[in-house]
């Protein structure tokens, strides 16, 4: 067998080998449940000229949902510096606990559906430092408040 014919099958044989790695690699693993759930947010809501409540109840009630994702926004959450409202969280949590729905819930500064990041106006002049420990402090309180929560299956931040 002459040289170039070598050459032509190993190279053939290369990039045969070569599609069969690219072709299994390729191959998905079948997930054996998928769940299916949403991000909720009651600014979003509020920005779109929604009752919240409303709008959360009826996603619950009308379209079955029992997976969310919720937000802790910090400027909500403490919208003074010590001073937490946990009004409409606590809403949100205790509907879904009496739907036996399961909630995500983002704490943090920056959350989902948002690139920026959210601090409340009494912490924006904080050296980042002060910043950051205010910051620890909400979700310390977020965090306690909803730990033992049967809905919050996972806390995140």
């Amino acid at each position: 067998m002459s040289w170039w014919k070598k050459i032509l099958w190993f190279t053939l044989t290369i990039i045969i080998v070569f599609a069969l790695v690219l072709w299994y690699l390729a191959q998905a693993v079948k997930p054996e449940k998928i769940t299916y759930g949403m991000s909720f947010n009651t600014m979003y809501a509020s920005e779109l000229g929604l009752d919240w409540k409303e709008t959360y109840d009826a996603i619950m009630d009308d379209l079955g949902v029992r997976h969310f994702r919720l937000a802790a926004h910090w400027p909500m959450i403490e919208p003074a510096s010590g001073v937490y409202n946990f009004t409409e969280l606590d809403y949100q949590i205790k509907r879904a606990e009496e739907m036996n729905a399961e909630v995500i819930l983002a704490v943090g500064r920056r959350l989902p559906r948002w690139p920026e990041c959210h601090v409340p106006d009494w912490a924006k002049n904080l050296s980042l430092e002060e910043r950051n420990f205010q910051q620890l402090e909400y979700m310390k309180q977020v965090v306690e408040r909803y730990k033992n929560s049967s809905s919050c299956t996972l806390l995140a931040g």
